[in-house]
């Protein structure tokens, strides 16, 4: 393809690895990689197809992009957090509106304790990172 156009997934951020422009349509934490381009309204897309098309590539502002994830990430599997947390409270996601007894809820956190620590700590580094910028 010469152009990805995506509504909001990562199709146009996966895209930049294979140095093809992209536009989204919705805001995305990598619309600030160069070969990307936000459109806010469908009457603005013919221009900014013609002029995405005209960008040129610039590798380096991918790698700053890619660069800034991987300083403002940690390890957490959330896919893994929330099945655990579908299997538990709500019977392997099979049941949607369920009563979580106190207890239940305690034991869930009790048992899990160490990874919702470490998600704790994470975000507090992050907020005190931020507030000192």
């Amino acid at each position: 393809s010469d152009l990805v156009l995506s509504i909001g997934g990562t199709s146009g951020f996966e895209a930049a690895f294979f140095k093809k422009p992209s536009i989204i349509f919705s805001d995305l934490g990598y619309q600030q990689i160069s070969s990307v381009n936000r459109v806010k309204n469908i009457d603005e897309l013919p221009k900014a197809i013609c002029e995405t098309m005209k960008n040129e590539i610039s590798p380096a502002s991918l790698e700053r992009y890619v660069d800034l994830i991987d300083k403002n990430s940690f390890d957490f599997n959330m896919i893994q957090f929330e099945l655990k947390y579908s299997n538990y409270f709500y019977f392997n996601a099979t049941l949607a509106d369920v009563d979580i007894p106190i207890n239940k809820m305690q034991k869930f956190l009790e048992n899990n304790k160490d990874e919702l620590e470490n998600l704790v700590f994470q975000y507090l580094k992050k907020i005190k990172q931020f507030k000192n910028n």
